[in-house]
Parts: structure tokens; C-alpha cells; sequence
């Protein structure tokens, strides 16, 4: 049979196919954490070989599971709306309605995180603490104008991200429904928490 004049198909980008590998390698991390995933079920659901996996993650499956956090936490952090333009009531009830989005359905992003953040590895561990602080610095700056807050304000301000996201997961496993309550909760502990580390 004669190959003459048949097109051979497009090539997938190494960028594209990389992040092809996160993207399918996040959900599945996150769902049944690092020691159960394997590499061949990622490369079956690209249409790869697993070798191309370490072509692309030379490090095996640990640095595919540092990627696949580090773009959970950058996606989170993302969420959080910073724009000088919206006003801060508006802007505040937006950032907790989204990032209540995350916890209560606990989305592979929120999953994947909240498992680096209790990671035994510091590598992981930190990038999920990196991403804790850059919304801190990110509430901070619509609150007070600046991303460097004093240190009790800054502290105040991680301490509400800790409390909004075990608040929100209690809220699931106990049932509750009344959403409305729960936004407005985390927003006046946050407003509070604030004004009493100003004033501290």
C-alpha cells in the first residue's frame, strides 16, 4: 500500500503538548493524591507514550506533581480580583463568592492545594503557602492600597484565608445551605480582622 500523497498529521506543539500533561495530570492528583496516580493512565488519556511524559518531566511523576500544583495554586490565586476600577464592597463579595466556588464543591484546584498544604515535602508545601500569601497580599491590597501590609495585618489577613477555607469545608460536611450566610460570614470576619490588626 502506497503512503505517496497521504498528509501526515499536525504535531502537537512541545508547549502545548506540555501543558496538555498538567492540565490531565491536575484532576487526577488531586482526586487520588500522589502515590496512586500512574504516568500510563495520564499518557493514555493524552493519546501518548509514557516515555514522551518524561521527555517532557525529566524528573518522573514528583515533577509532573510539582507542575500540576503549581498551576492549582496559580489559578486560584488568579481568581482574586485586584482592579483599582471596582469598587471594594463589590470587588470583596465577588473574591469570596469565587473562592467559596472552589471550596465547597472542593474543585481539583482547591483539592490539590489544600493536599500541599498539609504535604510532607517542602517543595510542595511551599509553593501551596506561596499562594496563600500571594491572596493575602492581594486582599491586602484592596483593603489598604498595598500588597506589604504591617506584619499584624498581614498575619490577620492569612489567618481569614485558613479560617474562610476550613469554615467553608465545615459548612459542606455539616450540610448547610444557607450560602448567603456563609459569604457574609467570611466578609465580616475579614473586615474585622483587619480594622483589629490596624489598630493593633
Amino acid at each position: 500500500m502506497t503512503t505517496v500523497g497521504r498528509k501526515r498529521a499536525p504535531r502537537t506543539p512541545p508547549a502545548v503538548r506540555r501543558e496538555q500533561l498538567v492540565r490531565v495530570a491536575l484532576p487526577a492528583f488531586a482526586e487520588h493524591g500522589f502515590p496512586d496516580v500512574e504516568l500510563q493512565a495520564i499518557a493514555d488519556h493524552v493519546g501518548v507514550t509514557r516515555n514522551l511524559i518524561h521527555h517532557y518531566f525529566p524528573g518522573g511523576k514528583h515533577e509532573l506533581y510539582i507542575e500540576a500544583v503549581q498551576l492549582a495554586c496559580s489559578e486560584l490565586v488568579a481568581l482574586l480580583d485586584v482592579s483599582v476600577k471596582v469598587p471594594l464592597a463589590e470587588k470583596m463579595r465577588a473574591n469570596v463568592r469565587a473562592y467559596i466556588d472552589e471550596i465547597l464543591p472542593h474543585s481539583p484546584r482547591f483539592e490539590l492545594y489544600a493536599r500541599a498544604l498539609r504535604s510532607a515535602d517542602d517543595a510542595v508545601r511551599a509553593i501551596a503557602v506561596g499562594a496563600r500569601e500571594q491572596i493575602a497580599a492581594g486582599i491586602a491590597r484592596n483593603h489598604l492600597g498595598t500588597s506589604r501590609p504591617p506584619r499584624p495585618v498581614r498575619a490577620a489577613v492569612v489567618g481569614c484565608i485558613a479560617f474562610a477555607e476550613a469554615t467553608a469545608e465545615q459548612w459542606r460536611e455539616l450540610g448547610l445551605d444557607d450560602r448567603d450566610r456563609l459569604e457574609r460570614l467570611v466578609i465580616e470576619t475579614l473586615v474585622v480582622a483587619i480594622a483589629a490588626a490596624r489598630g493593633a
